[in-house]
């Protein structure tokens, strides 16, 4: 779903330590539209989002919304 590898933990008795890796090249190579995608299956999202990626004519602040999240989801 996301960039992340992990890579060791350990279970104790009441607590547990995981080590993960952000794969910051990954997500670079990923569209706008395949970051969204990703997010929306752990997350229900914004309608403005499901909007856009059902192809739906949005005006240009909503449009640059949407650039806004994409950016804050691919962080």
């Amino acid at each position: 779903m996301f960039a992340v590898d992990l890579c060791a933990y350990a279970v104790m008795s009441n607590h547990y330590h995981i080590v993960i890796r952000i794969d910051v090249e990954q997500v670079s190579t990923w569209s706008n539209e395949e970051v969204a995608k990703r997010w929306m299956k752990v997350f229900t999202g914004p309608l403005l989002m499901h909007q856009y990626l059902g192809n739906a004519d949005l005006t240009e602040s909503e449009l640059e919304w949407v650039v806004e999240m994409f950016a804050t989801w691919r962080e």
